[in-house]
């Protein structure tokens, strides 16, 4: 029994490192893509982008992953799905700014017309003003 519980004690403390290792290969995305949301601050406040400020994260495909991060209130790819119509439903919902954290996002040719007004990036996020869209 004691070497079962020696065991099973070594096993929880190997899995509970490697599930919150931000290197381990199970966070690479968390990492790479998600992480800079945790620092954007600073940059969101030069830029005048507010907390009452609805945005718009197209690369985060859960429900709020980004929008928790960065504090903000507004949509992420869940339930839009890179379909133009959802996103001029969103812009019209009141979504004042575009922000893009994987690069790969920025080549769908559906997003031209959003990314027209680049006004910062931090890391691997860029951040585009949709109010100056051209339709």
């Amino acid at each position: 029994m004691l070497a079962l519980l020696v065991h099973s004690a070594d096993f929880a403390r190997r899995r509970i490192l490697e599930r919150y290792d931000i290197n381990g290969y199970r966070n690479l995305h968390h990492r790479d893509i998600f992480q800079s949301f945790n620092e954007i601050e600073p940059l969101l406040k030069e830029l005048n982008i507010t907390r009452q400020d609805k945005v718009l994260s197209l690369s985060d495909y859960s429900i709020n992953i980004t929008l928790y991060l960065m504090d903000r209130k507004g949509w992420t790819d869940y339930g839009v799905g890179m379909n133009p119509d959802r996103i001029e439903e969103k812009i019209e919902l009141g979504a004042k700014y575009l922000f893009i954290a994987d690069q790969k996002t920025l080549e769908n040719p559906v997003l031209t017309p959003y990314i027209q007004d680049k006004i910062g990036s931090y890391k691997n996020i860029s951040i585009f003003d949709l109010s100056k869209r051209q339709n």
